[in-house]
């Protein structure tokens, strides 16, 4: 059994995991477009704060699975949420005798080249998210783009060769509403949804924001339509793609796309169930 974490900005996630070896996949071009079964299962977010408790960590795990902690051998994490809270987690991790793998960008990694000038720049939650999608279309046809929309929105694409080709961040979509309504004297902090044509100040804020939300990803996927002929694969993820999605879906109809709430923790486990 393995335990993944993954810690973001604002919370931690964590599952278990039991490896299964399968056969080897193969997607025709016309299957990537289908939906392929996760192997996480049962993740549980919890608030960071909440780590301060020293029990926290090792009561969620016993909540994901009834004296879990025993069968557990392997601990996995990648982290974005700075050294506090890695210490934290190390610290009560410890105190279950259980010792923590920190995934760390690499230049290459699962089969997966980095072209990132310095690997040690890139964020190691958006390097076990490009292992994870790199193994969920193994043999793909096509460029695959990530959207996370999370505290920051991160927008990476991966070739078909396989390399990780980088990506753009920008300000998360709540982070774009709250630095209006911060750094501005007269804007509300905006509600709504987005429309063609804004009458009111929210409507405009909010049609604004997700505007430049689904700019930037149609700005890369046209790149990776331009550099490989062929229509990317568009996978999103994060906790503000509910907020992107009726915008996207009014806009973009004939662009299908996969939800894949857990990549991050699915590459997390395509590592840790590696042999080599």
């Amino acid at each position: 059994m393995i335990l993944l974490l993954d810690v973001g900005n604002t919370r931690l996630k964590i599952c278990l995991y039991q490896p299964i070896t399968h056969g080897a996949r193969s997607l025709s071009l016309a299957q990537e477009s289908a939906f392929i079964p996760s192997p996480i299962q049962n993740v549980l977010a919890i608030d960071l704060n909440q780590l301060e408790d020293t029990h926290r960590l090792a009561d969620s795990i016993v909540e994901l699975q009834a004296n879990a902690l025993k069968d557990i051998n392997q601990v996995w994490a990648v982290s974005v949420a700075g050294q506090h809270f890695n210490h934290l987690i190390e610290h009560q991790l410890k105190r279950l005798s259980l010792t923590v793998k920190w995934l760390r960008p690499s230049r290459r990694l699962h089969g997966l080249e980095n072209h990132y000038i310095d690997p040690d720049q890139l964020g190691a939650d958006r390097w076990a998210a490009a292992i994870g999608l790199n193994t969920r279309f193994s043999n793909r046809l096509a460029p695959i783009i990530l959207a996370n929309f999370g505290t920051a929105t991160t927008i990476d694409t991966l070739s078909i060769e396989p390399r990780f080709l980088g990506g753009l961040i920008l300000p998360g979509v709540d982070m774009m509403f709250e630095s209006l309504a911060r750094r501005t004297a007269q804007l509300p902090l905006a509600h709504g949804s987005a429309v063609n044509h804004p009458t009111d100040t929210d409507q405009a804020i909010v049609s604004g924001v997700l505007a430049s939300q689904l700019g930037a990803l149609q700005h890369q996927f046209d790149i990776a339509q331009q550099t490989f002929k062929i229509n990317p694969i568009v996978c999103v993820s994060g906790g503000a793609w509910s907020k992107v999605e009726a915008a996207w879906s009014q806009h973009f109809q004939l662009v299908a796309w996969q939800a894949l709430p857990h990549i991050v923790l699915e590459g997390l486990a395509a590592v840790a169930s590696s042999p080599t």
